[in-house]
C-alpha cells in the first residue's frame, strides 16, 4: 500500500487523547509531547518507526490472548512459521440451523378498559335528620386475541482457529469456539424462518506476518520488527519493504475483523434474532452495534519526549502483564527521544487491564446465559475484533505521520512545495554545476536561418504547456554534427519517389522528471514563420543512420504559428521486458524481441525543417542570395507552386549559368513569372467573362419561361369568364 496521503485532523484528534491517556499512566512529572515538538536525528525516525511496528505486533498479541491465544499456542504456531516453514491462517467458521419445535397458543390483550359507578342512598330519619350510604361498582373489560406461535429451535456453531497452509484440519491451534441453542417465536403461520441447516463461508486471512517478527525470550516473547535500511528499496521510514509488509498485514487483518464482526452483527443478531417475533412483543436486548470501546487504552502512541532529566522514566518490570514485549534494544541510545522499554510496557499492561475492565462491563450488559445466541462471550469477541481494527488504522496514522513529518520539515526548509517543475530548475541548475558548457543541457529552441549572416525566417522549439506563467523551454543533451561531412539523409515521399538532403544535424537527448503522484509535464511542438518568410516543416521517425521518415508536413509562412502536442508513449525498461518474456515460450520471446526492435526503431523522433528560398534559387538557376530582397517575385513563386502547381520549367532560368550575371539571371525568372501571371489572369478573366455570359444566358431563359408561364394562365382563364358571362344573359 503505497503513501497516498495524510488524514491530519484524524491524527491531531488521535493524539490530543493519546496525551491525556499517557499522562494518567505514567509519573506526573514525565511530560511527553508529539514527535515534530522534540528535536531528534533522521535515525530517529526509523527507530520510531520500528518502535511503532513493535507496539502494533505486542498490541495485536494482547488482543488474541483474549481471544484463547496462550504461550502453548503461541509456540505452536511459531514452530509452523520458523521451523515447518509454512504459513499460517486464522479461519473463522459458523454454521446454523433451524427446526420446528412446538406450536402453542398465546393470550394477546387487545382492548382493557375499567368503568367505576357509585349510587348514592339518602335516608331520613324519624326524628327529621338524614343519612346518606354510597355504593361503588366496578366493571373491567377485556378484549383477548387468541394468536398461534411458532417456536423454532435454532443452533449455532462457530469456531475461531489458526492452522499451517493449505491443511485446516491437520492439527488446528483452536482459539474459541462455542455451541449454543436457543428458541425463536413466530407469528403468521407455521413458516421457518430459517433454512433448515446453513454453513456459512468462513472467513480467514494470513496470519504469518505477524509471527515472523517475533522472537522467543526468556519468559516472555518479544517483538521483532526490523527495518532494512541496506536494502535498495528503503528509501524512509514509510516507504520500505518492511513496513509495505506491515501495511498489507494491516489490510487484511482489518477485513478479517470486520466481516467477523458483520457476521454477529448482522447474520446473528439482526437475521436470526430479528427474526423473533412472539405475540407479546419483548424489549430488544442490547445490540452488538451500539457498543463502545473507547474505554480500551490504544498503546500506539507517537510521542517523543525530552531525556535531559530521566528520573521519572519507566523501568521493565519483572513479571509483566502482555504476552509479548518490545526487546530492551529496540531504542538505539539514552539519548534517543523516544519513550523507554518501560514505558511501552505500562502501555500494554493498561492495555490488558482496559480490557479485562471492559469485559465486565459486557457481563453486566449481555447476558451469560448459555441460551442466548448473542452472550457476553460474543460481545467480547466482537470487542476484540472492533479494537483490532483500530489498532491497524492508528498505526496506520501514526506512520503516515513520520512520512508527513518528513515532508512537512523539507517544505519548510526549502519554502515552497516542490512541483516537477521547480524539479525540473533544480536538474538544470545542477547540471550547470556538474557538466562543463559544451555538455551542459540546451533548450531545445533554434531560429531557422540560412547562416548567421541572415535574419531569422522563424523558430523552431519544444515548450511546456503546463506552464501558464512563462513559456518553458524543453531542455536537452545535444550534439551537433557537421552536415558536410556527414552522409545524406533519405527522405521517402512515396513507393517511387525519395530525395536527399544535406545540412546541419543535432541529435538530442531528454531526461523526463516527474513525481509519482503528479500529473506530469506536457510538452508541445512550436514552429512560428515571421512575415515574408517561409520554410517546410517535416515531422516523423528516425529509422535509422540515414533514413527520416515523415509522417506529416506543412508549409509554414508569413506569420504562421504551429502548435503540436507531442505524445509520450513510455517503454518498458531494458530489465522490465527481460523479467517479461523470461517465462514465455522461446516463440514468443522471439516475437517480443523483434517488435521490441521495431518500437526501439520507430520510436525516435525526428524534425526536418526545409528552407524554402534556397531550394527555389537552385530549382530556377539562380545565384545564392537572389531572393533575400525580392518579396513579391518570392510571394508569386510560392503562389505558383503551391497554388496553381506550376512546372519549374517554365519559370526557370535557361540561359548559360556561367556566364550571365544574377541581374540577369533574376530579370529572365521575373519575366518568366510576369508571362506566366500574365497567362493566369488571362485565363481569369476569360473565365470571368464565360461566367457572366453564361449568367446572362440563364437570366434571360428564366426571364423567357416565365413570360410563357404567365401567357398560358391568361389563356387559360379566357374560357371561364365567357362561360359566367353567357350564364348570366340566359332568361
Amino acid at each position: 500500500m503505497k503513501y497516498s496521503g495524510f488524514d491530519e485532523y484524524s491524527f491531531r484528534e488521535y493524539v490530543n487523547k493519546a496525551l491525556i491517556s499517557a499522562r494518567k499512566v505514567l509519573d506526573v512529572n514525565r511530560n511527553p509531547e508529539v514527535a515534530e515538538d522534540q528535536d531528534h536525528s533522521y535515525d530517529d525516525k526509523f527507530a520510531f518507526a520500528e518502535f511503532l511496528s513493535n507496539t502494533f505486533i505486542a498490541a495485536q498479541m494482547n488482543l488474541l490472548e483474549n481471544i484463547g491465544m496462550n504461550q502453548d499456542k503461541i509456540e505452536k504456531i511459531y514452530s509452523m512459521v520458523h521451523d515447518d516453514k509454512r504459513s499460517v491462517m486464522i479461519r473463522f467458521q459458523a454454521e446454523d440451523s433451524c427446526k420446528f419445535e412446538k406450536e402453542t397458543i398465546a393470550d394477546v390483550i387487545q382492548y382493557d378498559s375499567e368503568h367505576i359507578t357509585e349510587t348514592v342512598q339518602e335516608k331520613s330519619g324519624i326524628l327529621g335528620g338524614t343519612s346518606t350510604k354510597t355504593k361503588k361498582d366496578t366493571q373491567r373489560h377485556k378484549v383477548i386475541q387468541k394468536v398461534k406461535e411458532s417456536h423454532w429451535r435454532v443452533n449455532l456453531k462457530y469456531r475461531l482457529f489458526c492452522y499451517a497452509g493449505n491443511e485446516p484440519d491437520k492439527n488446528p491451534v483452536e482459539l474459541c469456539s462455542r455451541t449454543v441453542s436457543t428458541i425463536i417465536t413466530t407469528t403468521g403461520g407455521k413458516v421457518c424462518p430459517r433454512k433448515e441447516k446453513t454453513i456459512h463461508k468462513f472467513l480467514e486471512t494470513p496470519l504469518t506476518w505477524l509471527f515472523q517478527n517475533m522472537k522467543p525470550g526468556k519468559k516472555v516473547w518479544n517483538a521483532g520488527f526490523r527495518i532494512d535500511r541496506t536494502a535498495e528499496s528503503c528509501r524512509t521510514p514509510r516507504r520500505n519493504d518492511q513496513i509495505e509488509s506491515a501495511f498489507k498485514f494491516c489490510t487484511v487483518i482489518n477485513k478479517f475483523a470486520k466481516n467477523v464482526n458483520h457476521f454477529f452483527s448482522q447474520t446473528v443478531e439482526n437475521d436470526i434474532l430479528g427474526s423473533h417475533n412472539p405475540a407479546n412483543h419483548k424489549p430488544m436486548p442490547r445490540n452488538l452495534s451500539s457498543m463502545d470501546n473507547s474505554s480500551v487504552f490504544c498503546p500506539i502512541l507517537p510521542l517523543f519526549e525530552n531525556k535531559d532529566n530521566l528520573a521519572g522514566t519507566a523501568s521493565r518490570g519483572e513479571n509483566p502483564r502482555s504476552l509479548l514485549v518490545l526487546p530492551a534494544n529496540n531504542i538505539n541510545s539514552a539519548e534517543s527521544p523516544i519513550l523507554s522499554i518501560g514505558d511501552i510496557d505500562l502501555f500494554l499492561n493498561e492495555q490488558c487491564r482496559t480490557i479485562q475492565d471492559s469485559f465486565q462491563s459486557l457481563e453486566s450488559a449481555f447476558s451469560s446465559s448459555e441460551e442466548k445466541l448473542i452472550s457476553s462471550f460474543e460481545a467480547q469477541i466482537f470487542l476484540i475484533l472492533t479494537e483490532s481494527s483500530k489498532l491497524t488504522e492508528v498505526y496506520g496514522l501514526c506512520i503516515n505521520y513520520i512520512e508527513n513529518m518528513l515532508k512537512t520539515q523539507l517544505i519548510t526548509a526549502i519554502g515552497k512545495k516542490v512541483t516537477p517543475k521547480d524539479f525540473d530548475q533544480f536538474m538544470r541548475f545542477h547540471n550547470r554545476k556538474l557538466f562543463l558548457e559544451q555538455y551542459c543541457p540546451k533548450p531545445f529552441c533554434y531560429s531557422i536561418r540560412r547562416s548567421e549572416d541572415h535574419s531569422p525566417e522563424g523558430l523552431l522549439s519544444i515548450e511546456a504547456t503546463n506552464t501558464a506563467d512563462s513559456i518553458d523551454p524543453c531542455f536537452t543533451y545535444v550534439k551537433h554534427i557537421d552536415g558536410e561531412n556527414a552522409l545524406p539523409i533519405k527522405i521517402p515521399l512515396n513507393a517511387a519517389t525519395q530525395v536527399q538532403i544535406t545540412g546541419e544535424r543535432y541529435l538530442h537527448g531528454w531526461m523526463n522528471h516527474k513525481f509519482e503522484n503528479h500529473e506530469p509535464l506536457s510538452y508541445q511542438l512550436t514552429a512560428r514563420a515571421r512575415q515574408f518568410s517561409s520554410f517546410i516543416l517535416m515531422i516523423g521517425t528516425v529509422a535509422g543512420p540515414d533514413t527520416f521518415i515523415p509522417k506529416d508536413a506543412i508549409i509554414i509562412q508569413n506569420k504562421d504559428e504551429i502548435l503540436i502536442p507531442i505524445l509520450l508513449n513510455e517503454l518498458p525498461s531494458a530489465k522490465e521486458f527481460k523479467d517479461s518474456i523470461a517465462s514465455l515460450s522461446p516463440e514468443q520471446q522471439r516475437f517480443a524481441t523483434a517488435f521490441r526492435g521495431m518500437q526501439l526503431e520507430s520510436s525516435v523522433f525526428g524534425v526536418c525543417v526545409v528552407q524554402l528560398k534556397p531550394q527555389m534559387e537552385k530549382l530556377l538557376g539562380l545565384t545564392n542570395d537572389s531572393l533575400t530582397k525580392e518579396i513579391k517575385l518570392t510571394q508569386d513563386l510560392m503562389e505558383l507552386f503551391s497554388d496553381y502547381q506550376i512546372p519549374s520549367s517554365l519559370l526557370s532560368f535557361d540561359g548559360n549559368t556561367q556566364e550571365e550575371s544574377t541581374r540577369i539571371r533574376l530579370d529572365r525568372v521575373k519575366e518568366n513569372v510576369k508571362a506566366v501571371m500574365d497567362a493566369i489572369d488571362a485565363a481569369k478573366k476569360k473565365q470571368l467573362e464565360e461566367g457572366k455570359l453564361r449568367a446572362e444566358r440563364e437570366s434571360r431563359r428564366a426571364e423567357e419561361e416565365l413570360e410563357r408561364v404567365r401567357r398560358a394562365d391568361r389563356r387559360s382563364s379566357r374560357p371561364q369568364n365567357m362561360v359566367l358571362c353567357a350564364a348570366r344573359s340566359a332568361p
